[in-house]
């Protein structure tokens, strides 16, 4: 019998390759959705949003969903704060680092390579995988406040798993399961590594960047076979490939996160970025460390593949969406608080100053 991540291997190699080489980059931003501002993508939701705050009667209703996250988790929230909820079984170690002490002494029981990020950030902004001391402090340097240092997890596959639960009920559902198919090429014995992005869509938009990252190596001729990880940080925005895997989501992993959901204080609703030995240990929870926890903001990741088509995306985000309007009603009902429409505001008008 084949195993899940053979299954899963097998599916996403019979996908269509990623090359489109002949097209410019404008037009396949124009005709593949996972490329299109968040904005765009998202403008049709605002009439389910504006259906909610009818049910509910709060223009910032999402806001009682998550009652130990900050607003829910919607904006802002401090990763450190939202790890330091999780069990130590299931995440790596993490710290906070203070921007205005030298972060040496702060790391000394790590070994490297780390991974630093901004505490409080979107998106991947600021992520890093940092080899030596040397790098961390260059990192250290050019941050702006503080930050996070988290010991790098080496685990073969990296997920991307939503899962909610209704208060007034005691089991919940994954929702959404994906792969992160991380940005990188394979030398054919003839190329350079420049021409092997080239043949890449997924890579020609991180040209530029990559470029400069793999200076030494961009007009040598790759080994055949030789692989390459581009970019070690499981982000969309930074090249990653999100993998559908929806069709694996099965009573046990349900049973696995319910169970793992429980233990964190006040988790109703949020997308675990996790690190698993396979997708086998996944669905028992085993060999997995949570690298991630985000509240209500966070996305069905799956939508981002774009064979799963427009049309799905927006009946699961209505899906999603509503989820969020019925955790919160009920919420609210038994006494929760939603923030007010002011406070949201003043968060993201600080943060963007």
């Amino acid at each position: 019998m084949q195993s899940i991540d053979i299954e899963l291997n097998n599916a996403a190699n019979t996908r269509p390759t990623d090359t489109e080489t002949n097209r410019p980059l404008w037009w396949i931003k124009l005709t593949h959705y996972e490329y299109w501002p968040w904005m765009l993508l998202y403008a049709p939701m605002l009439f389910v949003w504006l259906w909610n705050v009818l049910k509910t009667g709060k223009w910032v209703y999402f806001s009682a969903v998550n009652p130990t996250f900050s607003e829910g988790g919607f904006y802002g929230e401090s990763k450190k704060e939202i790890l330091d909820l999780i069990p130590d079984a299931y995440k790596p170690v993490t710290v906070l680092i203070d921007k205005k002490l030298d972060p040496a002494p702060q790391v000394r029981f790590f070994k490297f390579p780390v991974i630093a990020k901004p505490d409080v950030g979107e998106r991947g902004d600021g992520v890093a995988k940092i080899e030596s001391i040397a790098e961390l402090q260059q990192y250290h340097a050019a941050a702006d406040k503080d930050y996070i240092v988290q010991e790098y997890v080496d685990y073969a596959t990296e997920v991307a798993l939503l899962y909610s639960r209704l208060p007034n009920e005691l089991t919940g559902v994954v929702s959404s399961l994906t792969i992160k198919g991380f940005l990188s090429v394979t030398g054919d014995g003839a190329s350079t590594l420049e021409a092997l992005v080239d043949r890449k869509s997924r890579a020609r938009f991180q040209a530029e960047r990559l470029r400069e990252k793999y200076a030494e190596l961009w007009y040598k001729i790759i080994p055949k076979g030789q692989k390459i990880e581009l970019e070690s940080i499981g982000n969309h925005c930074r090249g990653t490939q999100f993998i559908k895997a929806n069709h694996l989501i099965n009573k046990q992993l349900n049973i696995t996160f319910d169970h793992i959901s429980k233990q964190i204080a006040g988790f109703q609703y949020g997308r675990f970025d996790l690190r698993v030995a396979s997708l086998e240990d996944l669905m028992v929870g085993k060999n997995i460390r949570i690298v991630e926890l985000n509240g209500i903001s966070a996305d069905p990741a799956h939508i981002y593949d774009n064979s799963h088509g427009l049309l799905r995306t927006y009946r699961d985000l209505l899906w999603h969406w509503n989820r969020i309007g019925d955790i919160s009603k009920i919420n609210l009902k038994l006494g929760g608080v939603a923030a007010s429409p002011s406070l949201i505001w003043e968060k993201f008008r600080t943060r963007n100053l």
